[in-house]
Order: C-alpha cells, then sequence, then structure tokens
C-alpha cells in the first residue's frame, strides 16, 4: 500500500514544471499549460493593467497593436521591449485610443 501511494504523489510533482514569470522574472511553478508565463501574483494584479491603461492614455508613442482572434477584437500593449504585454478588450478605453492612433497614423501615412 504504501508503494502505490508513494508513487501516486511523485507523479503530480513530476508534471510540475518551474517557468519564468515574463513580468516580474521570478521563478514560479506551475502544472499549467500556461502560455501566458505569469506567475498567481501577475495574473491576478488588476492594479497593473489599470496602470498600464493609464499610461498607454497618457503615452502618445506606446507601442501596441490590434489585431482580432476569432470574433474578439483586441489591442495589445507592448510593454519592456516586447517581453511583456496587456490584452485590451473591445469597448475599453485603451482599444476605442488605439484604434483612433492607427486610423491617424494610416491617414499620416498616405499623404
Amino acid at each position: 500500500m504504501r508503494y502505490s501511494q508513494r508513487y501516486q504523489r511523485a507523479s503530480a510533482k513530476a508534471h510540475a514544471v518551474t517557468r519564468l514569470c515574463r513580468r516580474c522574472q521570478q521563478h514560479y511553478k506551475t502544472s499549467d499549460q500556461d502560455s501566458e508565463n505569469l506567475c498567481l501574483h501577475c495574473l491576478h494584479d488588476r492594479d497593473f493593467e489599470q496602470r498600464v491603461a493609464e499610461w498607454f492614455l497618457k503615452n502618445p508613442f506606446a507601442p501596441f497593436e490590434v489585431y482580432s482572434i476569432f470574433d474578439e477584437d483586441l489591442v495589445r500593449v507592448i510593454l519592456n521591449g516586447g517581453r511583456d504585454w496587456v490584452d485590451f478588450e473591445k469597448e475599453h478605453q485603451v482599444y476605442i485610443e488605439a484604434i483612433r492612433r492607427q486610423k491617424m497614423l494610416e491617414c499620416s501615412l498616405k499623404f
């Protein structure tokens, strides 16, 4: 009985992987296949998204990209030289401002 219990616990630990959080650069263990690569602290930090939104609205040269996945329109604000990003959905104030900036850039490139 002990033999099987010992290996059941070990098999759960065998699937845990150590990853590097892309935002705070700290190592964390996870068994999820997270494509975001964020630790739990950074994943649930809603204040960070608010700070990024305020920074984007103040900074006219903030890097961003507009894209859509399936039928969702999103704006990705790029931080730390492309190492980190925050996505904002349609109808968010950052999304509206990014669409306005993109239209202004397209108009300036035509002339």
